[in-house]
């Protein structure tokens, strides 16, 4: 089993270090209180796990019923009215947003069908290469903010459902 990430505090995410090994990519979240961890698992052509039982993405066909994750880079301070521009468009466009803190679990959330977006900015390849893998493999979509083809390189993401994909890809070229 490859070294896990180190962990500060019990209840952060952690990942497995070599990511792209055999196409294979695990995540676990462990709780406050040692509740036994939850394996979020995709393999290239094999599909999307929680704990062994498949996921899929949710079917939200419109932005304005969907509820979208996002998170702020650590500089955010050096565009902090860009950032909030895109913030501010997607309260007003969908039901709900909310701010989680780990690129790699809440591509996971998109992929289980617990939220139905995400977009984030200023990512490195260790924030979205297995994410990548399960929201692909659970039915999902993920480009650039132009609506390119997603690169682990990118420095940006846009992750859905794929229903709401274009409407998202919308409201950023608005931001831009």
């Amino acid at each position: 089993m490859p070294a896990l990430l180190p962990q500060r505090r019990p209840d952060l995410f952690r990942s497995r270090r070599r990511i792209e090994r055999a196409g294979h990519y695990s995540f676990w979240v462990r709780g406050r209180h040692g509740h036994l961890p939850r394996n979020r698992e995709g393999r290239a052509g094999i599909g999307a796990f929680l704990n062994g039982d498949r996921i899929k993405v949710s079917d939200a066909s419109r932005l304005a019923d969907a509820l979208v994750m996002t998170g702020f880079p650590y500089n955010f301070r050096d565009d902090i009215d860009s950032i909030l521009a895109k913030f501010r468009a997607f309260l007003c466009e969908s039901q709900a947003v909310r701010r989680g803190g780990s690129a790699a679990l809440d591509l996971c959330y998109v992929a289980m069908g617990r939220c139905d977006g995400f977009w984030e900015q200023n990512l490195h390849p260790w924030d979205t290469a297995a994410g990548k893998v399960i929201l692909e493999e659970a039915g999902g979509r993920l480009s650039n903010f132009a609506g390119d083809s997603f690169s682990i390189d990118a420095k940006e993401i846009v992750a859905s459902n794929g229903n709401i994909h274009d409407e998202m890809l919308r409201v950023l070229a608005e931001q831009l």
